[in-house]
């Protein structure tokens, strides 16, 4: 053999294709493609899907953009402008350099519509059922938007001689009264009545159950009045604890003489009713329980009795009784001691209770969300009509605008109850549990997804509303720093261009947008590419679990789970 000539070194090489072998069988951990929650839509009071936004915007979709927000948010041009946008926040991109300009985008893209960019067709249903909304404030206006996309006949009650959303103030902060007007138009537009200076005689509930199945009461609605709109003449005199004890604290106390009825959380109740006392009434507190049972409120018991509130241990209200049209008191059952709970289980037609009734020219309810009580009067049980009022939510947490320290926090969460109580009255007269709209909350923070309960998730909608991604689950090795991108104007914003590379910075955190890095780094060619959507797919008969893509996945989009 000569200097020259070499020899190849020996090489492996397979007869027949390794595909048989299916190496899956040797996994421990199985990776898992999966969309997941962006912390920004998670913080987003209206619950909005922030990373599908961001990513028609970064390709100039602006039209399409306008149309996702407005799933979420009848406001656009209001939450553009004055937003405390907790999603910035919470942006994953603000722990790489600084987070997304969300609010200018939304405000850009509400711009772009509104000088003709978007027309966005409205869906919704064939009306269904008549719906009224008293008082045309934020809440209200978001609550007939959604009813109104949910097939239902929406007719606003106003009062005044304009839409009580024209009185948010607009001076000392960055709410232009054109944006507000375009809003409110552009809700009006998808086919909601309106109407103005409406009598207090037109909004009592026995003229409201000529016309309408259901009734929402806006917090701009409820004021010193106490609801005066549903008493009628001298016919509803239920109120609630806290109204009572503000108005005798502002000085201006509700007449209430003869007795009155309380019931409610204990603690609460007994406190309310010593307020009572004190201003003349004879407050009779009807406790659920008996003083064994509050061993722990023993010292607040003696001291109620001893300024003259009556007490009436083992009395359970269940509803409001009526006399001549007038509440005349609250209907209860007793259960002797040690019967009490199976008693109370059975309810009130038990033999082993015992019906009666307390007469009572008023009723006060402590926390109407520990008791059974029925709010509404029997002559409104009958009519079958619902009326809903903003405190009845289990997670509302209404405050008049007019009083609340930071304006922007207050209007967004009125958007916000506005939806709960559209979908609210939707499940009442669908006669649904209300538990069903927890399936659509948006993470752990309160928001809802309308277009998740429009379309009966989880059956027939995709968006992730749950397993939120942090920025430790990124892989910013993927990702350019990039500043801020600025409004070339304060006043006017972002600029179209800007708004496209604005929205780029977005890390599109938890979604999966065919990057193919993990077809690219899979070690076992077990990922492969789904020719129409561009998605990854992986063959687990071929997947031996290494993990390297879920450790390489930029967008946190791949998760691993034990076998």
């Amino acid at each position: 053999m000569s200097a020259k000539e070499s020899i190849a070194p020996p090489m492996a090489a397979a007869k027949m294709p390794a595909s048989p072998n299916k190496t899956g069988a040797w996994r421990f951990e199985r990776p898992i493609l999966e969309d997941r929650l962006a912390p920004c839509s998670e913080a987003c009071p209206l619950g909005e899907n922030i990373p599908a936004i961001m990513s028609l915007n970064s390709r100039g979709a602006f039209k399409e953009a306008y149309g996702e927000i407005r799933k979420e948010n009848p406001f656009p041009g209001i939450c553009g402008k004055i937003c405390f946008h907790p999603c910035e926040r919470v942006c994953n991109r603000g722990r790489f350099d600084e987070p997304v300009s969300i609010q200018e985008l939304e405000f850009l893209v509400t711009v772009l519509s509104r000088d003709g960019v978007s027309g966005i067709e409205e869906r919704h249903g064939p009306s269904l059922q008549r719906v009224a909304v008293i008082g045309g404030d934020i809440a209200g206006l978001s609550c007939a938007y959604f009813l109104r996309l949910l097939g239902y006949t929406v007719t606003i009650l106003e009062p005044g001689a304009r839409l009580r959303v024209f009185d948010l103030p607009t001076k000392g902060s960055d709410l232009n009264t054109k944006y507000l007007e375009s809003d409110v138009k552009s809700v009006l537009d998808i086919g909601i009545d309106l109407r103005i200076r409406t009598t207090p005689e037109a909004i009592y509930y026995h003229q409201l159950v000529k016309e309408f199945q259901a009734v929402y009461v806006s917090p701009g609605a409820v004021d010193s009045e106490a609801r005066e709109f549903l008493k009628g003449p001298d016919v509803y005199s239920v109120y609630n604890a806290i109204e009572v004890e503000r108005m005798i604290r502002d000085g201006n106390p509700l007449p209430l003489r003869g007795k009155v009825a309380v019931t409610g959380s204990a603690r609460e109740a007994l406190k309310t009713a010593m307020s009572v006392k004190a201003i003349g009434g004879e407050p009779v507190v009807l406790v659920p329980f008996f003083p064994d049972d509050l061993e722990h409120m023993a010292e607040d018991l003696e001291d109620a009795e001893r300024k003259g509130v009556s007490l009436k241990f083992g009395s359970a209200p269940f509803a409001l009784s009526e006399r001549d049209g007038r509440i005349s008191g609250l209907a209860c059952f007793k259960a002797g001691k040690g019967r009490f709970l199976e008693a109370k289980r059975r309810g009130p037609e038990s033999e082993q209770t015992g019906s009666f009734e307390q007469r009572a020219e008023a009723v006060i309810i402590a926390s109407p969300e520990k008791t059974g009580v029925n709010l509404m009067p029997p002559i409104l049980q009958e009519t079958g009509l619902v009326v809903v009022f903003p405190d009845r939510f289990p997670r509302a947490r209404s405050r008049k605008l007019g009083k609340e320290k930071d304006l922007s926090r207050a209007v967004v969460r009125h958007m916000s109850e506005g939806k709960q109580a559209a979908l609210s009255l939707d499940l009442c007269l669908r006669k649904r549990p209300f538990e069903e709209i927890y399936s659509v909350a948006v993470g752990r923070l309160g928001a809802l997804s309308f277009e998740a309960y429009k379309m009966n998730h989880p059956h027939r909608y995709q968006r992730p509303l749950g397993n939120v991604v942090r920025a430790a689950d990124l892989n910013p090795a993927y990702f350019k720093k990039a500043p801020r991108i600025k409004p070339s104007s304060p006043e006017n914003g972002l600029t179209r261009r800007q708004g496209v590379l604005s929205a780029r910075r977005c890390f599109q955190c938890g979604r999966c947008n065919s990057c193919q890095t993990c077809y690219q780094y899979c070690p076992d060619l077990a990922i492969s590419v789904e020719p129409e959507t561009g998605r990854p797919e992986i063959d687990y008969d071929h997947c031996k679990g290494c993990g390297i893509c879920f450790k390489e996945c930029p967008r946190g989009a791949i998760s691993l789970q034990r076998e």
